[in-house]
C-alpha cells in the first residue's frame, strides 16, 4: 500500500480547504498580534537563516 508523504498529505488537504480572503486574514493577524506575510524572503530558525525553498529541497 502506497502511503503519501506527510507534506503530500498536509498539501492535499490544503488544496481542498477553501482559500481565505483578505479580510480574513487581516482579523487573524490583529487576533494573534503579528504581521503576517504572503512569502517572507528568508526565515531564521535556531539561528539559522534559511528560506522555504531551502527547507522545501531538504524534505
Amino acid at each position: 500500500m502506497n502511503h503519501p508523504s506527510a507534506r503530500e498529505w498536509g498539501r492535499a488537504q490544503a488544496a481542498k480547504s477553501p482559500a481565505w480572503s483578505e479580510e480574513r486574514w487581516r482579523r487573524i493577524s490583529q487576533i494573534l498580534g503579528v504581521d503576517l506575510v504572503e512569502k517572507p524572503e528568508a526565515i531564521e530558525v535556531e539561528g539559522h537563516t534559511t528560506t522555504l525553498e531551502d527547507r522545501d529541497e531538504k524534505d
